[in-house]
């Protein structure tokens, strides 16, 4: 044991008078046997004590690494995009809606908007167009069937069968795509006409803004077709009747709601609202109306959803 021993003899004798042939310890005079108990006993004591330090930092120090390993696996790890059930379905993007009867390409329409959308006949979505943020750098990527988080940012993802979300450092939502029922979401409309004026819009304007978002959620009655119309306005009010009997007819809402950044710009989609931005309070403000879904780290509550509040709509 040259890591423990010396090359100069012990100094003990043996109990036939002989002397001693091991070598002494580094740290005495005498060898392993014939160390006096008032210095053995505490060495051992100490070695043993030094040994458990030893193995309890290494059992944490490993569960660190599988930690944060589980985490990188969990941020790499694409998420599918949910599928429609069935059509007809409510397009809600960028506080935008729109009733899909079937497959189709469906481009940004609102300007910020980084995503755009392909219904396959299958009922598959798939989206192309990814998240920024203040700096440049990606967070979130859309591509095809698969949503991810890049590492890097203090991202973080979750998500079921029926949404993904991506949070940042703060366990803020920046990104949420999710197909919600059609009573729910007509739920959270009245809700957020009560809520966003008070919350979102400054005091000199709010009734302004409430007019805005009243006129944006609020149904409109569409033309009905009159034996004296011209045939271009009977076809427009032929075209807004089977809009709306297809919208009594969606009964599933594929909802998408982001932040991201563009050139110095922040483009916040809310549920219900859309809004280019400059001020980062405003953009804090807009973002705190994105509900979180999920519980965080992801990895530790794959797809465990945050309880609903009391007198609000179902996630």
């Amino acid at each position: 044991m040259p890591l423990v021993t010396s090359t100069s003899p012990c100094k003990r004798v043996k109990k036939n008078g002989a002397p001693c042939t091991h070598h002494a310890l580094k740290w005495s005079e005498f060898c392993w046997q014939h160390q006096p108990r008032e210095v053995w006993i505490p060495n051992v004591v100490t070695m043993i004590v030094g040994v458990l330090l030893g193995l309890l930092i290494s059992v944490a120090m490993n569960g660190i690494s599988q930690f944060a390993d589980r985490g990188s696996v969990n941020l790499e790890r694409g998420r599918t995009i949910p599928m429609i059930r069935r059509f007809p379905v409510i397009l809600s993007t960028s506080g935008m809606r729109e009733v899909v009867a079937g497959p189709g390409y469906h481009p940004p329409r609102v300007k910020g908007c980084p995503f755009s959308v392909m219904i396959e006949p299958d009922r598959t979505i798939r989206m192309y167009g990814e998240i920024r943020d203040r700096s440049g750098i990606i967070a979130v990527q859309a591509d095809g069937d698969l949503v991810r988080a890049l590492p890097g940012g203090g991202y973080d993802i979750n998500s079921d069968h029926k949404a993904i979300e991506v949070v940042d450092e703060k366990k803020m939502s920046v990104f949420q795509l999710r197909m919600r029922a059609r009573a729910e979401w007509d739920e959270s409309f009245s809700e957020t006409l009560d809520r966003v004026p008070r919350e979102v819009i400054g005091a000199r304007t709010r009734d302004k803004g409430w007019e805005m978002l009243s006129s944006l959620l609020q149904e409109t009655t569409p033309m009905r077709p009159q034996a004296d119309q011209g045939p271009v306005a009977r076809e427009w009010a032929q075209m807004l009747e089977r809009q709306e009997a297809l919208l009594k007819q969606a009964q599933e809402v594929f909802e998408l709601n982001y932040v991201t950044a563009k050139d110095g710009t922040w483009f916040v989609a809310t549920p219900h609202l859309s809004k280019e931005c400059q001020d980062l309070k405003e953009v804090e403000s807009l973002r705190a109306n994105i509900e979180r879904i999920f519980e965080y780290p992801g990895h530790k509550y794959p797809g465990k959803r945050v309880p609903a509040k009391v007198g609000t709509a179902t996630r």
